[in-house]
């Protein structure tokens, strides 16, 4: 087997699967060590304080006419509510179709028994055409 892959040099798939990872090899490891019982100190909850709470800056007076808050809000005024209301539109009026008037030259055409001929673009390419060969007979006939 080893002449065999020596020759062609080829990586088989699988071949180290029967060998352990380290991972596996850490863990097993890890498992089978002797942990002794520790003990462990949890302290003790902090204390909160309890009693006034006193912030460290002024708050503002939501007041309308309080001082500082016209330098934050520039119109300190309570807002008109708006209600909706049905918009009185003009109605559309139902007029009758114009009917199309064609120039006098086209009501000719169209009144005529043959069509205006149509733009075909590949009737001006040279067109391929096939020789005809008489036969003997007309030939003869033409002599």
């Amino acid at each position: 087997m080893r002449r065999v892959l020596k020759r062609l040099d080829i990586a088989v798939h699988g071949d180290r699967l029967h060998q352990m990872r380290t991972v596996d090899i850490v863990y097993r490891e890890r498992m089978e060590r002797d942990v002794g019982f520790q003990s462990i100190d949890i302290p003790e909850p902090k204390q909160t304080r309890t009693g006034k709470y006193r912030p460290v800056q002024n708050t503002v007076d939501p007041s309308p006419n309080a001082p500082l808050l016209k330098r934050v809000v520039q119109h300190p005024f309570a807002l008109e509510r708006g209600y909706f209301t049905k918009a009185n539109l003009p109605r559309v009026k139902i007029q009758a179709r114009e009917k199309i008037v064609f120039p006098k030259f086209v009501q000719e055409q169209l009144q005529k028994t043959t069509k205006i001929r149509t733009i075909r673009p590949m009737e001006l390419h040279i067109q391929p055409c096939t020789i005809q060969i008489p036969t003997v007979t007309e030939w003869l006939q033409k002599k």
